[in-house]
């Protein structure tokens, strides 16, 4: 099982795909942050700090401490990122949550959210070992949801309550996804 990933995903035809951030990412993800007013891991409030997306480009493309970080690529350029968290004793082994962020608006609704989704499934059934792959979304965040329908997942409740009222559009109740390695494996037509 490698925890490295090195190169670019990408499923043949797409316009998006996955790959380790790189020291010349610096820059343009700090400006794109900044503009989507997105703040990665580990940053507090104010917008991304240099630092701050320095480790996560530093850190990037490495299964660490139940944490896996990629590049959104698209146009030649970064324009999210993309994470698997698995963080020891939170999940059952086999067990990742992911999580996705496409910061420039206008980059939005392209689809390289689903396609990003989706290559990171393949990645953690194929190359880490995964039983379940899980997101978690505000219920009101329709495009995420319909990012993890199209690349399988499947909607199984709702936490009611789970984001403080402060920090959430709405009630705080998130929707919770996810897809199997059973399922992904039955399913591959679209992706692979």
């Amino acid at each position: 099982m490698s925890a490295r990933v090195s190169g670019r995903a990408q499923r043949p035809g797409s316009r998006a795909a996955l790959r380790p951030f790189v020291a010349d990412d610096l820059e343009p993800v700090l400006a794109a942050m900044r503009a989507g007013e997105t703040v990665p891991a580990g940053a507090r409030g104010g917008g991304p700090s240099r630092e701050a997306v320095r480790r996560m480009i530093a850190s990037s493309g490495e299964l660490l401490a139940g944490r896996l970080e990629l590049a959104i690529e698209a146009e030649g350029r970064p324009v999210g990122v993309v994470e698997a968290r698995a963080p020891r004793g939170a999940f059952p082994p086999g067990v990742f949550e992911l999580g996705i962020q496409v910061w420039d608006p206008r980059d939005r609704g392209r689809g390289h959210g689903t396609q990003a989704v989706a290559l990171l499934a393949a990645h953690l059934f194929g190359g880490l070992g995964a039983r379940r792959v899980q997101a978690v979304t505000e219920v009101g965040n329709a495009a995420m949801r319909r990012a993890l329908e199209r690349a399988g997942f499947r909607m199984e409740g709702v936490l009611r309550g789970f984001l403080p009222p402060e920090t959430a559009a709405g009630t705080g109740d998130c929707a919770v996804y996810g897809i199997t390695n059973d399922e992904w494996e039955n399913d591959r037509e679209p992706w692979t």
